[in-house]
């Protein structure tokens, strides 16, 4: 009788374990394991222990082989009774043991926000989950959850996330934090407070950038904006390319904090208070790696737009887009006049044609599979942004040729 299922795929082979190792069949698993390596051009090694309830020494010999044979290797879905045993002989520290993941459900949950990553459920009064779209890659999520903890630590008003669960076939994230709702909910509901909030934000993203590192815990933000600018499925020629990293190479050097996604959904507020959330894309350098983030958001875009699908691709109007920039320069920039607010805005703005050429992409996706009611405003929306894209292309390069970055602040 077959002990154990295998898969293959690209050199790697996935063992998924029985439920028990030890004297009375460790042949047979030994044997099992052979020929899947035999029949298998294998370079990599995964032991799904999903079932496994029980393993003896001969079964941690098993294991420590199979680490000896092969330098990527790992054993995941290890549940706590056995990952108990694989951490006191040590096993853990010789080779990669990932737990098992409990599942939590969302079901009847207040959804707080949603974003193109997942979707953010209030659990209780203490804890939230982020359920992470389709197919996220789990070192991604565990890789927000180093970065929400190491800010954490030096001073970013982070939420504090604990477990990485299981939300029906998906991965989900919780988080400790404060009865709240997402900055965006609260605006969508008080909009006779706009000014107010969008202080809060302000001050919340000015404190942030206050926070510099003396060592590298997070990508370097030139690297990162460049990689991001030369991908393949953008917008942008060749030369707008070189332009676009000529750019980003004058920016002075800094090692400041940087979400990277500094939208109002990934701020929860209550009470005056901010936490944030949603690090996996934090990177140290010059705080325009964020604010040429909302300068698109508040007022790049919303200026292009005509007033009748402002709302609908912003959430907000003209009108209120406007007022919120003109608050966020007062609270961030101290900035209290229009002529104060058009020389950072001259700083920022070849910085936020580079922030909307990464995304016009996911703008167009969105625009072709657009139904029902929002089909008719496809039109309008395609001959608002080609002109607008095609006039920032040329004032990028303009940018590039004459400029040199100033960005005091």
């Amino acid at each position: 009788m077959t002990l154990l299922t295998t898969e293959f795929e690209n050199g790697a082979l996935t063992v998924y374990m029985c439920s028990r190792i030890d004297t009375n069949n460790v042949t047979d698993i030994h044997n099992e394991i052979e020929e899947a390596l035999r029949t298998n051009d294998v370079s990599a090694v995964t032991v799904d222990a999903a079932k496994l309830e029980y393993i003896s020494s001969v079964g941690l010999r098993e294991m420590l082989s199979l680490r000896k044979k092969y330098d990527d290797f790992k054993i995941i879905n290890v549940y706590d009774k056995v990952y108990e045993i694989f951490n006191t002989t040590n096993f853990t520290e010789i080779m990669t043991v990932k737990r098992a993941y409990r599942s939590v459900s969302a079901d009847g949950c207040v959804m707080l926000g949603k974003g193109a990553c997942g979707t953010v459920y209030k659990l209780d009064d203490e804890t939230i989950v982020k359920v992470f779209v389709d197919g996220y890659e789990l070192e991604k999520i565990e890789k927000e959850r180093d970065n929400s903890r190491n800010a954490f630590t030096h001073g970013v008003d982070t939420a504090i996330p604990f477990d990485i669960v299981k939300v029906g076939d998906n991965y989900g994230l919780i988080y400790e934090i404060i009865n709240a709702d997402t900055l965006k909910n609260i605006m969508l509901k008080e909009r006779d407070k706009l000014e107010y909030y969008i202080g809060i934000y302000a001050d919340y993203v000015r404190n942030m950038h206050g926070v510099s590192f003396d060592r590298d815990c997070y990508p370097d933000m030139k690297k990162v904006w460049a990689e991001k600018i030369a991908a393949p499925e953008g917008v942008l020629t060749e030369e707008e390319k070189t332009a676009a990293q000529k750019l980003i190479e004058m920016i002075p050097d800094r090692k400041n904090f940087n979400h990277g996604d500094m939208n109002l959904g990934n701020l929860m507020a209550e009470n005056g208070k901010a936490v944030l959330i949603d690090l996996e894309d934090a990177v140290l350098g010059h705080p325009i790696f964020d604010v040429s983030f909302i300068y698109y958001l508040l007022k790049l875009m919303p200026d292009f737009l005509p007033a009748e699908v402002c709302e609908i691709v912003t959430s907000f109007t003209k009108d209120e887009n406007e007022l919120m920039w003109s608050k966020f320069c007062e609270v961030y920039f101290g900035s209290r006049t229009a002529e104060e607010r058009a020389v950072y805005e001259n700083q920022i703005h070849p910085y936020g044609i580079i922030k909307l050429m990464e995304v016009i992409p996911f703008y167009y996706a969105v625009f072709d599979s657009a139904e029902d009611e929002n089909k008719k405003y496809v039109p309008i929306l395609y001959a608002a942004f080609r002109p607008a894209v095609e006039k920032f292309k040329k004032e990028l390069l303009e940018a590039a040729e004459n400029g040199k970055a100033i960005l005091a602040f």
